[in-house]
């Protein structure tokens, strides 16, 4: 499990400093770290929200014990997170899709939202895409790096994709390349007045030249969706319904995979089993009326 430095920070200070960040490292013991994520599991958490603060706890005590403040790592084989269930992740309808389009017109992250529900790239590599990521004479998207947000302490971090499965090359739909050919546009005519600097390459900026952390973003969304009149959703959810309208339109799980940047098959099978859940019904009814005309 690959976690940056700011996921580390973001799960000490949510989900560790209060239980044990008042004690002495060298007094925690396993029972301790236990508790950690006793505590969590009782407050709702999701199983690989529990696995990540176990890795932060690994690596905070696997590195003390290297420079010889603590004789062990406490968080050892007894440490276990509950293996309850993951939450099923909300995917918009095609209704809901064309609601939340139509609501989210008016906001100034429009082509932000629907970039995602054209390519399923993630929020990070969102921020992270440059202008010459953006093959235009072959229509193709290289996703190369991801930026993440340290709220602690008010910055950016780029990190590169050193995964052959998160480097990838994503082709446009023409919605894509219209969008950016837009924001192109857009951003020619502000470039000497709004945009900083530091952010002069990259793609998807707010008004104001930079770049949106996703708590930005969060906020957006459930004004967009109150508006529509929809369950309130993430930019994750955004992802996971381009995963879903690729499906539906017949797409192969390999093919899939590899536009997502899935490090394995069984991530995209997963999305695979949960469609064919809600599609079974209608694929029966389809088996039945070609039976019939057999």
């Amino acid at each position: 499990m690959l976690l940056t430095l700011s996921s580390y920070k973001d799960r000490y200070n949510k989900n560790i400093k209060e239980i044990i960040g008042n004690m002495l490292v060298s007094d925690v013991k396993p029972m301790h770290c236990q508790n950690v994520l006793n505590v969590m599991d009782n407050n709702g958490y999701v199983g690989s929200s529990m696995a990540r603060t176990k890795a932060t706890l690994s690596v905070m005590f696997s590195d003390a014990a290297e420079n010889g403040l603590i004789a062990m790592n406490p968080v050892t084989k007894s440490v276990k997170c509950s293996k309850k269930p993951e939450k099923n992740t909300k995917v918009l309808t095609l209704d809901e899709q064309e609601r939340f389009l139509t609501a989210a017109k008016e906001s100034i992250n429009f082509n932000h939202f629907l970039f995602i529900l054209q390519t399923g790239v993630r929020s990070s590599e969102l921020r992270g895409l440059k202008w010459n990521d953006i093959d235009f004479e072959n229509r193709i998207i290289h996703i190369r790096r991801n930026v993440t947000n340290d709220s602690n302490n008010n910055r950016f971090i780029t990190g590169e994709l050193k995964t052959s499965s998160g480097q990838r090359d994503i082709p446009m739909t023409k919605t894509a390349y219209d969008l950016l050919m837009d924001i192109k546009g857009q951003q020619a005519v502000k470039k000497n007045r709004v945009i900083q600097f530091e952010f002069a390459d990259h793609v998807f900026l707010n008004r104001s030249g930079k770049l949106l952390p996703n708590s930005n973003y969060g906020r957006y969304l459930e004004k967009i969706c109150d508006k529509a009149g929809i369950e309130r959703i993430s930019m994750h959810t955004l992802r996971h319904t381009f995963a879903t309208r690729c499906i539906e339109s017949g797409m192969k799980p390999k093919t899939l995979q590899k536009i997502l940047g899935h490090a394995n098959i069984s991530m995209t099978m997963d999305l695979y089993v949960h469609v064919t859940e809600d599609e079974k019904e209608k694929e029966m009814q389809q088996f039945e009326q070609m039976y019939r005309m057999a």
